[in-house]
């Protein structure tokens, strides 16, 4: 796992590091189209293992779930058409089934893109998923037969990360002359586990703070 961590920092390291690199020359000495294109925040919707997970004594299972996430990303420019995009994202807190559990969904993730079209990119990403669970303590009524109990809950605080993949499909559009990219992307847990392989995605919406044109250096 510190050997992925270690991965991911990278990926946020290296854009910055170039960057800083390049401040020390001239800006004829470089091509036109390296440097950051864009710094972005998004708002969004996150929904994780459909079928999946247990919603009620019942058995019932989830369906698509609504989860409001906020995310921040920035685009820097390697090649007319290749660009590296580190990204955050934090989703809104949860609640447990009991109110006295906590969760957490946090994402640290590294793409590298690929415009296909002038406005439109493929992006294609590894990174962390940290979930965490914590647990105020008491007790939680439970079922037990036909009568229900009160089960002792400890007082904890859990972390899990897996490492995911992330494809993605990015388009850029003006809204009242304003540069807002809008995403689909995908999170592949468990990739080579057959059994323990799940799904996640995320549709969500990002407002550009500098102004952008993925298509203006592309060679047509």
């Amino acid at each position: 796992m510190n050997k992925t961590v270690l991965i991911m920092a990278l990926c946020f390291i290296f854009p910055i590091v170039i960057k800083a690199s390049e401040s020390n020359k001239s800006s004829s000495s470089r091509p036109s189209f390296i440097g950051v294109r864009s710094f972005s925040l998004g708002v969004g919707n996150l929904s994780r293992f459909d079928g999946k997970i247990q919603v009620d004594e019942d058995g019932n299972t989830n369906s698509m779930e609504f989860l409001p996430f906020i995310s921040t990303s920035f685009y820097y420019d390697l090649h007319p058409r290749w660009s590296v995009n580190p990204e955050f994202i934090i989703a809104v807190p949860e609640k447990g089934r009991d109110r006295k559990i906590k969760k957490n969904q946090f994402y640290l993730l590294g793409h590298m893109a690929y415009r296909i079209l002038d406005q439109t990119q493929l992006r294609l990403g590894a990174g962390l998923s940290f979930y965490r669970i914590s647990s105020d303590g008491g007790t939680q009524r439970l079922r037990n037969g036909p009568d229900y109990v009160d089960f002792p809950m400890p007082e904890i605080s859990n972390v899990a990360t897996n490492f995911i993949i992330t494809p993605s499909v990015e388009h850029l559009v003006l809204v009242m002359e304003q540069p807002i990219s809008f995403k689909f992307q995908g999170y592949i847990y468990n990739l080579l586990e057959s059994e323990a392989r799940a799904f996640a995605y995320t549709f969500s919406a990002h407002y550009h703070f500098k102004s952008v044109d993925w298509g203006r250096h592309v060679q047509r």
